[in-house]
């Protein structure tokens, strides 16, 4: 029932034994000792996936993943957006000490050579530049004068110009940190990095040998960390390798299959679109409480899926609902390290992938639980093909200003319970400005031991903030239905999810009513009353 550690188990039988496992094989097989007849009886292909291996490459032009060609081909077309900004910010209370602070990030760029990258463009050809000596760029602005009072607003401000700034890709340095002093025992520290050397599970390994590197330099002591067989780089040569001999055209073939006739999810818009478009970025959340998710976990084991193949699959019937489209495909995300080499890596290896679902009305849970877990399985299987040339071979129109081939994605995070924990400092996260909307909405749900957090980002200008917490009831709703009864039918189902769409609409639209009651009575004219007049005798 475990996307991330069903990968690591094929990662590691693929390097140990050289020889192919398919992430299908494993999830139709969840049992280990039932795998592993199965693999005795039907055997393995030879391995023929990628071999990394390290080279020397400082000053050296070496090739850009495609991922990276894609983020280096639009921040020519924009290089003052900072679209690509991966910023974060986090709240430090008690003694900071900032020559640890320094040194543990200067010990992730000597580690990760990624992080000390610059790109450049000859003949049309964009290249990666490692450069061997290279410095974070670091700020120090001191707050500590001014009155807490007047803190608040002006930090606020500082720390979203912070993560508004553009990075410049040619001349780098690409990570970039702030520290703000607003008292002696209390800092800001706020960190961005472009996308094109990072992604979610980077900054998340990142977190951790940074705490490790710091806790060293309090102690006096050299960190303690395991040496890297290879480096970005090398994975970048090895992906364009691998991929032009072949691969490209076989995963690309699966696609063109798997996608064919499908159009994409459209939610319908709940306000007419402005001429011009600024993407103005809303947010909300939920959370499934331990029961819930005790429940979600049960029902995907039951039928022997993820937590993420049934959430999808729950999302997918709302979504089914609202559009009036049964067959439909969405956007997800997958790490994209589906081999060991890469697995302690820093650098941009998320890819993105295209989920095709049919909602049928006649389809029971079980049937639909079933199809949705051959799609992700499979996916997972074609997982290396480059998003871009997806996109080409697709050719979906897009509209105009927005991301191709989707505008709804769904993706799914384990917590693997990395704490950003320093000696002696009390961490917490501190909010950063929102940004410009990505796609119309972007669906994440992140799992820790006892509850699943929902999160979902959409964009202010596609629609209301009313419906956007509607659909997270309406996804809380059919999934206790599922619990409910495993057997139902999606037409059952789908019901569920308009009934309280519909409840949502009324409440709103009474909402709406009884203020615009009260502001037509806060404008009505008043009429003073006439003075009485005197009486004639």
């Amino acid at each position: 029932g475990h996307s991330l550690l069903a990968t690591q188990l094929a990662s590691r039988i693929r390097k140990s034994w050289r020889r192919e496992l398919s992430l299908r094989k494993v999830f139709e097989h969840p049992v280990l000792h039932r795998l592993a007849a199965t693999l005795q009886v039907h055997g393995m292909p030879a391995r023929s996936g990628p071999v990394f291996a390290p080279a020397g490459r400082h000053g050296d032009r070496r090739p850009l993943s495609h991922a990276q060609q894609r983020l280096w081909f639009l921040w020519k077309l924009e290089p003052a957006s900072a679209a690509f900004n991966i910023p974060a910010a986090f709240s430090l209370k008690g003694r900071l000490d900032p020559e640890a602070l320094r040194f543990a990030f200067q010990q992730l760029v000597e580690r990760h050579e990624v992080l000390r990258t610059v790109f450049r463009e000859e003949d049309g050809q964009g290249w990666q530049s490692i450069q061997d000596a290279f410095v974070p760029e670091e700020s120090i602005i001191d707050f500590a004068a001014v009155q807490e009072a007047l803190q608040g607003d002006r930090v606020q401000q500082l720390v979203d110009d912070q993560t508004r700034q553009p990075f410049d890709l040619e001349r780098g340095p690409l990570l970039r940190i702030s520290l703000i002093r607003l008292a002696a025992d209390s800092h800001l520290m706020v960190v961005v990095m472009h996308h094109i050397v990072t992604d979610g599970w980077s900054i998340r390994l990142m977190m951790s040998e940074f705490v490790r590197s710091y806790a060293a330099r309090l102690d006096g002591r050299t960190p303690e960390l395991p040496a890297l067989g290879i480096q970005y780089a090398d994975f970048a040569a090895e992906q364009r390798r691998w991929l032009d001999a072949g691969e490209m055209e076989r995963q690309l073939a699966y696609w063109k299959g798997k996608l064919a006739g499908v159009a994409p999810l459209v939610l319908p818009p709940d306000k007419p679109m402005p001429a011009r478009r600024m993407h103005p970025g809303g947010a909300a959340s939920l959370s499934l409480d331990a029961r819930a998710t005790a429940a979600l976990r049960k029902l995907a084991q039951a039928h022997d899926a993820t937590p993420f193949m049934v959430l999808l699959a729950v999302f997918a019937i709302v979504a089914s609902e609202r559009s009036g489209q049964s067959a439909f495909f969405v956007g997800t995300d997958t790490a994209n390290r589906n081999r060991e080499e890469t697995e302690a890596l820093v650098g941009f290896f998320v890819n993105q992938l295209a989920l095709a679902i049919d909602c049928a009305a006649t389809l029971s849970l079980s049937e639909l639980l079933a199809q949705v877990r051959s799609t992700v399985a499979d996916a997972s299987d074609h997982q290396d093909l480059p998003f871009d040339r997806l996109v080409e071979s697709i050719r979906v129109g897009r509209r105009s200003g927005r991301a191709p081939l989707f505008q709804v994605k769904v993706i799914y995070q384990e917590d693997a319970g990395a704490s950003f924990v320093l000696p002696g400092l009390e961490v917490a996260d501190h909010p950063v400005g929102a940004k410009e909307a990505e796609l119309d909405l972007i669906v994440a749900f992140i799992a820790a031991e006892d509850h699943v957090e929902v999160s979902l980002k959409y964009d202010r200008e596609v629609f209301e903030d009313s419906s956007i917490e509607s659909l997270g009831q309406e996804m809380v709703a059919v999934l206790r239905a599922c619990v409910a009864d495993p057997s139902a039918r999606i037409g059952a189902l789908r019901a569920v999810a308009a009934n309280v769409q519909s409840a949502a609409s009324a409440r709103t639209a009474h909402e709406r009513t009884r203020r615009l009651a009260g502001l037509r009575s806060a404008l009505k004219p008043r009429t003073a009353p006439l003075a009485r007049q005197p009486s004639q005798s």
